[in-house]
């Protein structure tokens, strides 16, 4: 009721509370219908979209539950920017957008995204959107969960009400610690550059600013290691194949120069950490050098996507 009257504060109604509660629940079942029919558009015989609940929660909040499921990883990867354009479109062709928004703010203020693989989650985990983040942007043009979405575990009550089930396979660990430490070092690095807005330091912020970078560098180092043991230890895998593997996954052959790519990059980064002291300016410095950073993380999102595909499908 008070958003009705906050945007046309002369209104004059008979009934409020009904007419107002009809109109939001009209609404709301349109901008069901669209998000369906634009995932029933991206739906095909290797790649299925749907809801999969509208009215669960996320911890204590309500959540808009979206599943893909696709043959293989890269299909699924390459239908997010469609599936979130769908719920965009849902907003923006309403004849009310602030209606709109103001529904998905109370209703469904987080959007779950569950991704699975011929029927199953890679890891359990799901990836966390605010709406009202998601929203406010301009478009989703070049989407990147990354800029604007968590990672986290499902809750174990969950996977059970929603009926997922988990990929248990061994040779999947090694890529998901890949991955995820691959994140955790974008992240880190992304934090340097924010640093770049603190104001003057003076002698106490200086101090605390050595602390932080401190701490901050070493868990950089330990997230190279391991990324670059993960690698190796993909390689290794890739040397055990045939020639018959590699003929019917030509996209192994690729992975394998991909991974020397990560390796041969952030080997370069870890050397050169030895080499720069702690201070804003030789720190702000290094981070501005890593010119081939972007690059890297594209090798090893292609890296993991072509490894997943490989084990699951000689897996089934």
């Amino acid at each position: 009721m008070w958003h009705f009257f906050s945007i046309n504060p002369n209104l004059t109604n008979r009934n409020p509370k009904k007419e107002f509660i009809t109109k939001i629940d009209r609404t709301t079942n349109n901008i069901k219908k669209t998000i369906e029919e634009n995932l029933s558009i991206i739906s095909s015989e290797n790649l299925r979209t749907s809801v999969a609940s509208y009215d669960l929660f996320w911890e204590d909040k309500p959540a808009l539950w979206i599943s893909i499921d696709g043959k293989n990883l890269i299909e699924v990867e390459n239908s997010q920017e469609k599936i979130f354009n769908g719920i965009f479109k849902s907003v923006n062709n309403s004849t009310d957008k602030n209606l709109t928004k103001l529904i998905f703010e109370i209703r469904w203020p987080l959007i779950i995204l569950v991704t699975k693989i011929q029927g199953k989650c890679l890891t359990g985990g799901a990836w966390i959107i605010n709406s009202n983040t998601f929203l406010s942007r301009a478009s989703v043009d070049k989407l990147n969960l990354l800029n604007f979405a968590t990672q986290k575990l499902i809750p174990m009550d969950v996977l059970s009400e929603l009926k997922i089930k988990v990929w248990d396979i061994p040779q999947l660990e090694v890529a998901t610690r890949f991955i995820q430490n691959m994140v955790k070092l974008s992240l880190q690095i992304a934090s340097i550059k924010d640093l770049k807005r603190l104001p003057f330091l003076d002698d106490q912020g200086v101090d605390q600013f050595k602390i932080y970078a401190t701490k901050l560098m070493g868990d950089i180092k330990l997230e190279i290691q391991i990324i670059l043991s993960s690698a190796e230890e993909m390689k290794n895998f890739l040397m055990k194949l045939s020639y018959s593997d590699d003929h019917i996954y030509p996209n192994m052959s690729e992975l394998d120069t991909i991974l020397n790519e990560v390796i041969k990059y952030l080997t370069s980064v870890s050397n050169s950490l030895d080499e720069i002291e702690l201070e804003q300016k030789t720190l702000f410095e290094w981070v501005d050098k890593l010119d081939g950073w972007k690059f890297c993380v594209i090798y090893a999102s292609n890296a993991y996507l072509f490894w997943v595909s490989y084990v699951i499908s000689s897996s089934v």
